[in-house]
This record gives C-alpha cells, structure tokens and sequence, in this order.
C-alpha cells in the first residue's frame, strides 16, 4: 500500500469515527473539534502526497518523451551497426522494434524516423514512379482491399422514406489482395567509415538506400507496366492525342499524364506545325514543363525506360487508377563483420529489406504507344 492510500484510509475511518460521535448525543464538543481537526491534517498530507506524486510524474515523463526516446534508439541503433551496442542499447532495440508492427520476427532493426524522412526526401531528388501510382500504407504482410472502378462508379439512388433501396446498375468493385514481399540488398562498408561519426555514417547509409529504393519501386512498377503486350505505333504528336481521345476510356482523360523517356521527348519537341511552332504545348504555369492536350508530359531517364531498336515506349493515362503499391514503409538493417567477405576484406555488411507489394487495379487506366525515333518528323505533325 502507498503513502496516497494509507492516508486516504485513514481520511475513511475518521470519517466513520466522526460519523459515530456525531450520532451521539452525549458526545462532547470537544470530541468533534479532535476528530475535525485530524481529518484536517490528514486531507493536507494528502494533498502534499498527491502533489509530490504528480510531480514526480511530471518529472519522470519529460524523461521520456517521444523526442528522446527517438535520440535514445538513434544511438542504440548506430552502436548496433558497429557491433559495440551496450545491455541498455539491446533493450531500446528490443522495446522499440516490438511497438512497430511493421517489422517482421527477423527483419532487422527499424531505422530512426527522422532518418526516414531524410531517405524519403532524398528520393525526391530522383525520378520515381512511386510518385505517379497509388500508394497505400498498410501494416499487415497479407490482405486486401475493396475498391470501384472509376469508370463504373454509380451515383447513390434518391431514398423515400418507408421504401426499399431501389435496385441500380450494378457497380463494378474489385478485391485486390495483397502480400508483401522482401526486397534486400548488401551494402559493403569500410570498417573505418563505421567507427566515424553517426552523422557520417547516416549520410552514406541515406544516399544509398535513397537510389536502391528507388530504383526498386521503378522496377517493379515497369515491370507490370511492360506485361501489357499491346502498343500503339505512333510517329507524331496528333497520334499520341488520338490514343487519348478514342482508347482511353472518359473517365480516364481528365486525369492522363504522358510519360516517355528523354529520346521520346527529344523527338517530340522537334516536332513543329505548318507555322513551324512546337507541337508540345508550354505549361502555361510553368514554362519549363510540356504538354499534350493540357496534360502534363513527364520526362522519364533513359536509363529507366531504355530505348530499344530505335523504339521508344509511351505510357499514356491514369498510373494512379491502374496500380497500387501497399507499402509496409520501414526500412530495416541488420549488419554483419564475420559473413560473406565481411571479415576477409576488413569490411561490415549491412542488409537492407524493405516491403511492398504492388498490383493492378484497373488495366482501361492506360494504353502504350511506341515511336520509332529515327524516323524523320513529317511537315506540320500529319
């Protein structure tokens, strides 16, 4: 029993005490001012005690805010990867990693969140069609979700009260399941960067998780894209409007971006009218950016979407509409100085994961067209 409550139990047999005196006729007045003025002393210690107790709370808590529970597991993770990581450290590793219920029974150790946000702003930097499809944060490896396709969405129907709900064209919904996969890679460190500062460390560990992130989403994603098997041969600007207007479905046309890469690119905006002015309009908005139709024309690296035999591929249409990717949106690290070539090389590993899965919602999204770039532009687009 604490202190709060032994006082808070004497407070109750005074109370009864005073409540037999006070039935008494024969009690004196003397006898009730003794038993007041106890309950008395004792209601102040109680307040003194529950103070202390609050204040105590209050102390220990600005202990552990959520800020230094982040600097305590920043610096347990980084003694982690130099393999010097103290009892105390195992256990901040431990108590953090099992709040996350995105991290699997052998996934590693969770990087910092603030360290996350530096990879996610890193990543920006580069070209990702993460930024173009659907994203869905999801906290489970496997499950899925209902959703209506935009094309077939049905308006709700106008109810009176005491009717039925009467029956409509039918919706058209879609389950997409999910199961998240692994995607790991190794990143080979110099022992004598790991024993530099946490700074240095992160700042190396960022840029590479930053650009092998990214160019996992890129593959993924193009990879689904590329299993669509049916392009359309284009060769000036009016065919690429043409795939809009009449293979997209209406729903789709508000929402069209174009994404082809630099050759593409370079081969449409040489395109000119019979007046010799560019085909690809100026972004009103931003002068640097081009369009088709009013929608937006992004330029995709070479690299990424390689050209192949003079053939360059256009992705036209709603990504979003067409892919979701479920991302488990933890990276996680554990490291190594013994395995692989580690020890041989005077080297530590670190193992990279992270978790995602990505499926087709809605192929009518788009439609692929492919230029031959060699050929030489027609007078005026036609």
């Amino acid at each position: 029993m604490t202190k709060i409550d032994e006082i808070k139990q004497r407070i109750t047999e005074l109370k009864a005490q005073a409540k037999i005196v006070g039935d008494n006729p024969k009690a004196t007045l003397e006898e009730v001012q003794d038993i007041h003025n106890k309950l008395k002393v004792e209601y102040e210690k109680l307040k003194t005690e529950e103070l202390i107790a609050q204040n105590k709370g209050t102390t220990e808590g600005s202990k552990f805010t959520p800020e230094d529970k982040e600097k305590k597991y920043r610096t347990a993770f980084y003694n982690m990867l130099r393999g010097k990581e103290t009892a105390e450290d195992v256990e901040v590793i431990k108590g953090y990693n099992k709040l996350s219920s995105t991290t699997e029974a052998d996934g590693g150790y969770i990087i910092p969140i603030d360290q996350q946000t530096k990879i996610n702003e890193l990543k920006k930097a580069r070209f990702s069609f993460r930024n173009y499809v659907n994203v869905e944060p999801v906290s489970t490896k496997t499950g899925s979700r209902i959703l209506e396709k935009t094309a077939d969405e049905v308006p709700f129907s106008a109810l009176t009260e005491g009717d039925a709900i009467p029956d409509t064209d039918s919706p058209q919904f879609v389950q997409i399941k999910y199961d998240i996969k692994d995607y790991a890679g190794i990143l080979p460190v110099p022992n004598n960067l790991i024993n530099d500062t946490d700074v240095a460390i992160e700042a190396y560990l960022n840029k590479w998780l930053a650009r092998k992130s990214n160019a996992t989403d890129n593959k993924i994603i193009l990879d689904i894209i590329d299993g669509i098997g049916s392009k359309t041969t284009v060769q000036t600007i009016g065919e690429l409007k043409k795939i809009r207007n009449t293979k997209l479905d209406m729903a789709f046309k508000p929402t069209t971006i174009f994404f082809m890469n630099t050759d593409a690119f370079n081969y449409f905006s040489e395109e000119t009218d019979k007046n010799g002015r560019p085909m690809l309009e100026v972004n009103p908005k931003n002068p640097t950016e081009r369009m088709i139709d009013g929608c937006p024309v992004i330029e995709v690296p070479n690299s990424l979407m390689k050209t192949a035999t003079n053939k360059a591929k256009i992705i036209i249409g709603d990504l979003k509409e067409f892919l979701t990717l479920f991302d488990r949106q933890q990276f996680s690290i554990d490291t190594t100085k013994i395995g692989g070539d580690a020890w041989k090389k005077n080297q530590t590993e670190l193992r990279a994961i992270i978790r995602m899965d990505v499926q087709k919602v809605d192929e009518r999204a788009i439609q692929i067209a492919e230029v031959d770039i060699s050929k030489a532009h027609t007078v005026g687009g036609v």
